[in-house]
């Protein structure tokens, strides 16, 4: 699977300090740029070679919509992991789809499970859509079980 779009939108949000990478990820790990940049790249590397409909660990989708399309993506997660990062909230996601932001995620998750395949899913978007402010905002997106 050709990777280049997912690292070239990774690259852009990494370069944009106010970006929500920076807030919700980066700046609660304290990595460097370039430290960041080189497990993210290994995490998409991994994740490129899911294949999700085989996986052994719980599918998530997280979604939006982009001038009134939904757009979305899917993540593997354990269980385990996202009750750390959920605590009682994980109750949520079986209760109805749009309670959980991928802010309430925490570092870990979004770093090691989320953000790979977010930037995989949009990094073969077009141009134009890769482009909307609200894709590049993903913090706003809701999770729910697949």
């Amino acid at each position: 699977m050709d990777i280049s779009g997912a690292l070239e939108l990774l690259r852009r949000d990494v370069k944009d300090v106010n970006s929500d990478i920076h807030e919700f990820v980066m700046d609660g790990t304290n990595m460097s740029e370039e430290e960041f940049l080189s497990t993210m790249e290994k995490n998409i590397e991994w994740a490129s070679r899911v294949r999700l409909n085989e996986c052994d660990g719980e599918l998530y989708a997280a979604y939006t919509f982009v001038d009134g399309r939904q757009v979305y993506f899917k993540f593997m997660a354990c269980d385990d992991e996202m009750e750390d990062a959920l605590g009682n909230f994980t109750i949520f996601l079986d209760l109805y789809r749009g309670g959980i932001s991928l802010a309430d995620l925490g570092a870990a998750v979004l770093a090691d499970r989320a953000l790979p395949f977010y930037y995989l899913e949009f990094g073969v978007f077009s141009k134009e859509l890769s482009e909307e402010p609200s894709v590049r905002k993903w913090g706003g997106f809701s999770v729910s079980r697949d």
